[in-house]
């Protein structure tokens, strides 16, 4: 039988099965990018896709104590932001096109919660949230796995070849690598008027 909105996959061997999926063509691409990525990297997405939620929070909960250490300004930590929130915008757009959202929002709710909880130890008093240094220490943590995980995502985009991926993976994963480096910037410089005091 023959179906012009029929697309014949061969799955991978082991899959050991031919599947007839009835998609209009418009969706035969995000399709395919959704039977090329397993569920395991799907909640990789999750993963970042939390990261950049528990970013946009922590940068707006300790705005007084970056702009006060002199590391970020009201504007910049606006902009951080926005990048984060785009960075979920385009993560829901992805996974909504390749049917993936349920996944994807499933893993970056338990690993906001694993990030929280984390957090919180860390910057476990009030007053941690005003102390430029202790707000350094914990980003290192925190942007050093974000890196990590965006470079997941990178490595992943780089092998399917899907444009929307490979764009989210170069802004989170640039985004990031900037966010650490200015941490270590920044830390070795509160350290060194510290010292000098």
């Amino acid at each position: 039988m023959f179906c012009s909105n029929a697309l014949i996959i061969q799955m991978p061997r082991q899959w050991a099965t031919t599947k007839c999926v009835t998609l209009s063509l418009k969706r035969i691409k995000k399709t395919l990018i959704y039977i090329t990525m397993n569920e395991h990297i799907w909640k990789k997405l999750g993963e970042v896709k939390a990261f950049a939620r528990a970013c946009a929070d922590f940068l707006s909960r300790g705005k007084d104590g970056f702009i006060g250490a002199d590391i970020f300004t009201a504007e910049e930590i606006e902009q951080f932001v926005n990048k984060n929130e785009d960075h979920i915008a385009k993560i829901d757009k992805i996974a909504g096109a390749a049917d993936a959202t349920k996944i994807v929002d499933t893993k970056s709710k338990a690993t906001g919660s694993k990030l929280e909880d984390m957090q919180g130890r860390y910057l476990a008093n009030e007053d941690d949230w005003a102390d430029g240094m202790e707000l350094l220490e914990w980003s290192g943590f925190f942007f050093g796995g974000a890196v990590v995980h965006w470079s997941l995502i990178e490595g992943v985009s780089e092998s399917i070849h899907e444009a929307d991926l490979t764009a989210l993976a170069g802004s989170g994963l640039g985004f990031h690598t900037q966010m650490f480096e200015t941490v270590r910037e920044s830390i070795s410089r509160l350290a060194k008027e510290e010292a000098a005091q």
